[in-house]
């Protein structure tokens, strides 16, 4: 097993295949691909702890595009969304199938090529990922919806984030994969409104898999650019589970990932935000543009989320070299969740 991983300042870096554990041991830690195999029909779990998600996030100066497909068990999640960064409009269309596990066939990697979808009387998505692009889609059986997504800049030799995080409780973990830097193209049409998504459009893939506790918060941020002609990312997160093996903090520049220890999130003087690490790699000035609050009531459930966009600018060390970051769009979220 000590094949399977290094000893880094930053925890323990998976560099080889490993299975995912669901016992009282997680082969925790952290990567830069998907090493860990995850199958669903092997963990030992009470009945609606599972939770599986594909999550899109498209996004450039002026519009959102948020595409779902997944579970928490007991019920689906099937959706797409559509909201301005400069006024209040909004466009979703979704479906909640209950006891979904059937209908929605999760894939059990998210790196390699695979086909996912759901279909019923009113609407039909797909994800079809494939070695070099990947294609979203949505159509309403209406016809008022028709969503299209082209996201380029998919290569084997392009580094993601992956962390494998325990619980303090045996058998519950989060498996997930995140993939900033897509180079995006939508077209989306919501009834009489279109839009089209590619200038400064860039995508970013959350793919979730774990055996969750009942209540958990999180706080996550992320954004991607193009600095100095080279794709630039980052990803940012803390608030649950066990990270002593690793966090899920890292930035990208030109598809190569630099790790990151602890970063805080501090207030300035004029009310802007700073995020910045502890080793000096990392300083960013946040100004907020809007804050998409979401909120989930029904029967036991209870989850919100103040996912707040702000305009980034600032500088990253890569290779010793101070890169400089011009402003561009990414969020931080504060989310509370009982599901």
């Amino acid at each position: 097993m000590m094949d399977c991983y290094r000893t880094t300042p930053f925890g323990r870096e998976y560099t080889a295949e490993v299975p995912l554990k669901n016992g009282k041991q997680l082969n925790a830690g952290y990567s830069y691909h998907l090493y860990h195999r995850y199958d669903a029909r092997k963990l030992r779990r009470p009945p609606f702890s599972l939770k599986e998600w594909d999550f899109y996030q498209i996004s450039d100066d002026n519009y959102v595009l948020q595409m779902t497909i997944g579970h928490v068990s007991y019920c689906g999640s099937v959706s797409a969304t559509l909201f301005s960064l400069t006024d209040e409009r909004r466009y979703t269309l979704g479906s909640l199938p209950l006891f979904p596990r059937r209908k929605i066939k999760m894939p059990s990697d998210g790196e390699h090529p695979y086909l996912l979808k759901y279909a019923d009387g009113k609407l039909n998505m797909t994800f079809d990922v494939k070695e070099d692009v990947r294609l979203l889609t949505l159509h309403s059986e209406d016809g008022t919806v028709d969503i299209k997504v082209t996201l380029t800049n998919c290569g084997k030799g392009k580094q993601k984030t992956v962390v494998a995080i325990p619980f303090k409780k045996s058998g519950q973990f989060y498996l997930n994969y995140k993939e900033n830097c897509f180079v995006a193209c939508a077209d989306v049409r919501f009834g009489d409104f279109h839009v089209t998504m590619q200038k400064n459009c860039y995508g970013l893939l959350d793919w979730g898999r774990g055996v969750w506790p009942f209540k958990h918060s999180w706080t996550w941020g992320n954004g991607s650019c193009l600095a100095d002609g080279k794709l630039f990312g980052f990803n940012i997160g803390w608030g649950f589970g066990d990270t002593s093996c690793g966090n899920e903090n890292m930035f990208f520049y030109d598809n190569k990932a630099y790790k990151l220890d602890k970063v805080v999130r501090s207030e300035n003087a004029d009310g802007t935000l700073r995020f910045a690490d502890n080793n000096g790699t990392f300083d960013f000035t946040a100004t907020r543009i809007k804050d998409n609050y979401t909120t989930t009531k029904m029967l036991w459930v209870n989850n919100a989320c103040h996912q707040v966009f702000y305009r980034f600018c600032g500088k990253v060390v890569v290779d010793g070299k101070t890169v400089e970051i011009p402003s561009f769009v990414a969020f931080c979220e504060d989310a509370v969740n009982r599901w």
